[in-house]
């Protein structure tokens, strides 16, 4: 494949039911550490980026929680506002309005930095794991061999779709962090990932 751009990040959100007795990613490690195992978050499925997410969370704080996987995003999500499972993680933009209306309670955001729609909420660094970060990474790919020139245009075509002050905007207001990168910024994210 040929590397075009790396569009937008966004970072996942770790959340509770409202009565989980937590109210922060500090006091959810706390209970963790203290009932190994028996804490469950819901994903939406074995080998997610939120599953992968609160492993590394569970592998850098010594805290274990019990993986409770689901088949998709919206399952998880129901289970939890539902109170059958405590915790769960997905993207800001898939549970922001369920934060504003009071139906879901924020833990932390996964980005080395606070959200802008959701500053008051600290990231699991500020909870005292040092060294994490998980976000989804939104990007645009095209087959092997891609012409340059066809590249360039391409590239230079999705730069100015994602700078423009409008799509800046609606990405902002859900959380999402653009950034329209070249494609060379692009394929070294790719292999800093791998």
């Amino acid at each position: 494949f040929t590397a075009v751009s790396l569009l937008a990040s966004s970072p996942l959100l770790i959340f509770a039911h409202p009565g989980f007795p937590a109210n922060d990613m500090k006091g959810a490690i706390a209970l963790a550490k203290a009932k190994p195992g028996t804490i469950g978050y819901a994903t939406p499925g074995v080998g997610s980026i939120q599953q992968l997410s609160m492993e590394l969370l569970s592998y850098l704080s010594g805290a274990k929680f019990l993986h409770v996987p689901y088949r998709g995003g919206a399952p998880a999500l129901n289970d939890t506002i539902a109170g059958h499972v405590p915790i769960s993680v997905l993207s800001v933009f898939q549970v922001l309005p369920l934060i504003q209306d009071g139906k879901l309670k924020p833990l932390a955001v996964t980005a080395l930095k606070r959200n802008d729609v959701l500053p008051n909420v600290q990231t699991v660094a500020e909870a005292g794991v040092a060294n994490y970060e998980a976000s989804l990474l939104f990007g645009l790919i095209a087959p092997a061999g891609l012409p340059p020139a066809v590249l360039a245009k391409i590239n230079a075509e999705v730069t100015r779709i994602i700078k423009a002050p409008e799509m800046q905007k609606k990405l902002a207001a859900q959380g999402v962090l653009p950034i329209a990168s070249t494609p060379d910024g692009f394929t070294a994210v790719i292999k800093s990932e791998q």
